[in-house]
């Protein structure tokens, strides 16, 4: 296959999320950011409290994502938070 984009959003081991024509990635840093699958121009970032390591998921028109701060956050399909929780600690997966 041939590139059709690249873009950095920062060091990441959390493997990329695909749904509809959108890319999820979390960061090292604690971003996490919905790209454009077309062009990989960013649709919006949302920032948490410590590192995101593992993937999103998805319920409904919303995107969970989880981070090193002990919290699980429900993200709108704009980025705008829904609800968190915060657990015992690191969320993983």
């Amino acid at each position: 296959g041939k590139e059709r984009w690249k873009v950095k959003v920062g060091a990441a081991k959390a493997s990329p999320a695909v749904r509809g024509d959108r890319v999820y990635v979390g960061t090292l840093d604690g971003k996490f950011v919905c790209l454009k699958t077309a062009d990989g121009s960013k649709v919006w970032e949302f920032a948490a409290e410590g590192e995101i390591t593992a993937g999103a998921n998805f319920h409904g028109g919303n995107v969970l994502v989880g981070s090193h701060d002990s919290t699980l956050y429900c993200l709108s399909g704009d980025g705008k938070p829904v609800w968190q929780v915060k657990t015992d600690g690191p969320v993983n997966g």
